[in-house]
């Protein structure tokens, strides 16, 4: 079976780095919602060579998805977690409620 490896309603921001090619175990378990504690796209963190870190989306508080690691490729943001989990960071702090996924 074919898996996707994007999201078609997210704005297509692959990044080159902080993420492991391959990997990820088919189908995956479901995903994982992580509060960002900021108030903008985590494309520039994500690729900063020094943040070691990524997810495979971003939601914003007005709804909109970014999509920085493919499907089939492991995001740095689950630890242990990262090859059966998709990972999404969502706009705002962890004193507000989530953006609805």
């Amino acid at each position: 079976m074919t898996y996707p490896t994007t999201y078609p309603g997210a704005k297509q921001r692959i990044i080159p780095i902080n993420h492991s090619d391959g990997g990820m175990v088919q189908p995956t378990r479901g995903l994982i919602p992580h509060v960002q504690m900021g108030r903008s796209s985590l494309f520039g963190w994500f690729s900063n060579p020094a943040s070691g870190v990524s997810s495979h989306l971003w939601l914003s508080k007005a709804g909109g998805f970014e999509q920085y690691v493919e499907f089939g490729d492991k995001a740095w943001a689950e630890g242990a977690g990262n090859p059966y989990w998709i990972s999404c960071e969502c706009e705002g702090s962890d004193t507000e409620d989530y953006t609805p996924i």
